[in-house]
């Protein structure tokens, strides 16, 4: 049976958006050479213990242990998320390559994460009241380490991050599925019930859905959703094989998540590859062991692009949805891009000086043929 799936905000007045809503994963993360004051208005920091700006801000990370953590640059070079400029021309160019807006992750309303998203979404206010017949929206990514004291930020609970993420991100630009706020959860080390209770005592029983990545068979989860990795991964976390690109991953992920009576739906996952070995303090808990290598999934396999499998499983899951192929019971209305702009692990889509816009082309070839399945049978925009 095809279930459908309404995914609409205030901003859309009345509309909804064609289906699969496809959406970037956007870190708020990059700092200039020069970040003087946290360049927030005094409204925004009402309310706020202000945390440490530290100049280069995830372009250049001591921890590191090289000069700089990114393979590829940005075709405008190094960036500080909080300039106007720079924000208006990310929204303007993922909206140019069929994404329908970002997945925002935050770590907490005292992160520095939230100081560069106040930012981020002030700008965006402006963009959607002088485009009023094409808004772009977001939805929240919630990261675990929003309860971790690091970067001289001062943690709160997960209730009172919830409360703020309610009062403040909650906007007329945040997606409602069926009225409901989906929070996707990066989590690392709390159980999916935590979560629950937090956002059930804020939202209420039946005012989210939480979106829980890479277990389908979590019972507390309404909706899942993986995030980049390869279907085969060594005891000592190591990822080495140069033609696993995580397609069968996620194929294997979207058929457990169907044998999960509690899921609702999917939330589909996309990624061009992954390497963090710039990042060393990434590689493993243990930075003395010496097995730990980077974890690698490359940009191009044996069988083809890695952004184009993954792409490839997305669609014909959706494809097969559509067909009424039991197997792919549950419908996929929203797809994850694995990353906009994670550059520290080559993730990213966003155009860089060496691959230019290809990885914006793949996903918008995708997004267009998917998206034009159900322009017939639904209102869009």
């Amino acid at each position: 049976m095809v279930v459908n799936m309404s995914f609409t905000a205030p901003i859309l007045r009345g509309k909804t958006l064609a289906e699969p809503a496809v959406l970037g994963h956007f870190l708020p993360w990059f700092i200039g050479g020069k970040p003087g004051s946290s360049g927030l208005l005094p409204e925004e920091a009402k309310g706020l213990t202000l945390p440490v700006l530290e100049p280069w801000r995830h372009w250049r990370d001591a921890r590191s242990q090289y000069r700089r953590t990114h393979q590829y640059e940005p075709i405008g070079g190094e960036y500080d998320s909080r300039d106007p400029e720079v924000i208006h021309r990310q929204i303007t160019t993922a909206m140019d390559y069929g994404l329908d807006g970002f997945i925002v992750n935050l770590y907490g309303k005292n992160s520095v994460e939230n100081v560069i998203g106040l930012q981020f979404l002030r700008e965006l206010r402006k963009y959607n009241e002088a485009h009023p017949d094409r808004p772009f929206v977001y939805v929240i990514s919630f990261d675990a380490q929003a309860q971790w004291p690091s970067e001289g930020k001062t943690p709160v609970s997960m209730e009172e991050d919830f409360a703020y993420l309610k009062d403040v991100w909650c906007q007329e630009a945040c997606l409602r599925r069926d009225g409901k706020f989906p929070f996707l959860v990066f989590a690392y080390d709390r159980p999916c019930q935590d979560y629950r209770a937090a956002m059930t005592k804020v939202f209420g029983a039946d005012g989210f859905d939480l979106l829980w990545l890479n277990n389908p068979t979590e019972q507390a989860m309404d909706a899942g959703y993986p995030w980049v990795r390869p279907m085969q991964v060594e005891p000592d976390h190591r990822w080495f094989s140069p033609d696993d690109s995580g397609e069968q991953y996620i194929r294997d992920f979207y058929s457990k998540c169907n044998q999960n009576p509690k899921v609702k739906y999917l939330c589909g996952g996309v990624w061009p590859g992954f390497n963090d070995q710039f990042v060393r303090w990434a590689w493993s808990g243990n930075q003395d062991d010496p097995r730990i290598r980077p974890r690698v999934i490359c940009r191009e396999t044996s069988k083809g692009s890695t952004l184009e499998l993954t792409w490839q499983a997305a669609a014909e899951y959706i494809l097969r949805h559509r067909a009424g192929d039991p197997s792919a019971g549950l419908p996929m209305p929203m797809i994850q891009i694995v990353t906009w702009n994670d550059w520290a692990e080559s993730t990213q889509v966003e155009p860089c000086r060496d691959l230019g816009h290809h990885d914006l082309e793949v996903c918008k070839r995708y997004s267009d043929l998917l998206k034009s399945i159900r322009g017939k049978e639904s209102s869009a925009i």
